[in-house]
C-alpha cells in the first residue's frame, strides 16, 4: 500500500484471506486498495460486508464514506463520515474527509 501498488496490496491481502477468512485487517486493507485503484463499487461492497460485523467502526466508515464522496454519493457519504465523527469525536480523519465533502 505505501508503495501505491494497489494491485499487488489487494493480492496480498487477498493470500491472507485464504490462510485466515476472517482476518479483520486483511479485509480492510483489501477495502482501501480496491479503492484506491479505482475498483470503488467492489470496495463499497467490502466496506458494506464489514459495517454488517461492527456498524460503529470508525476506521471502515471513514474509508466508505471517503469512496462514496469520490464517487458522488453524497447523501451516503454525508451519513457514513457523520456516524464516524459521533463515534471517535476526536478522529481529525473523519473531520477532513467530512470537510472535504462538503467543500
Amino acid at each position: 500500500m505505501a508503495s501505491g501498488d494497489y494491485e499487488a496490496a489487494i493480492s496480498r491481502f487477498q493470500q491472507v484471506l485464504v490462510v485466515d477468512p476472517k482476518s479483520y485487517n486483511a479485509k480492510f486493507q483489501v477495502a482501501r486498495a480496491l479503492s484506491y485503484s479505482g475498483h470503488r463499487d467492489t470496495a463499497i461492497q467490502r466496506y458494506s460486508e464489514l459495517l454488517e460485523r461492527n456498524p460503529i467502526n470508525s476506521d471502515v466508515l471513514l474509508g466508505s464514506g471517503r469512496v462514496f464522496t469520490w464517487e458522488s454519493r453524497y447523501q451516503e457519504a454525508e451519513k457514513d463520515l457523520l456516524l464516524a465523527t459521533s463515534t471517535a469525536p476526536n478522529y481529525g480523519d473523519a473531520w477532513s474527509a467530512l470537510g472535504d465533502l462538503y467543500y
